[in-house]
């Protein structure tokens, strides 16, 4: 039984991942909580609970940030990262 996103196409066989994820692609802005700093990124992909977000300045990021898929609020998640890389990052989206 599948829940939350549908996944386009077929599933890696090596996939270990709980939720299925939907490839997006979205550009989106990502800040800080203080709304200090603001980063342009993408969302590469997405599932219910979580996110892989790339960004050209990853490192730069806390481990805390506010996450505007689209540049919008019509969806904005408070991230925590689980993953990094210099560009980057797997993150858990809070309270979901």
């Amino acid at each position: 039984m599948s829940r939350g996103w549908v996944y386009e196409g077929a599933a890696p066989s090596d996939e270990r991942r709980r939720e299925i994820r939907r490839t997006i692609g979205i550009p989106s802005v990502a800040y800080d909580t203080a709304r200090r700093l603001r980063y342009a990124c993408t969302v590469v992909d997405i599932s219910q609970h979580g996110a892989q977000v790339h960004c050209s300045k990853a490192d730069a990021l806390p481990d805390t940030f506010v996450l505007l898929v689209n540049g919008t609020d019509a969806i904005r998640r408070v991230c925590d990262v689980v993953r990094r890389s210099p560009t980057r990052l797997g993150v858990r989206f809070r309270g979901r």
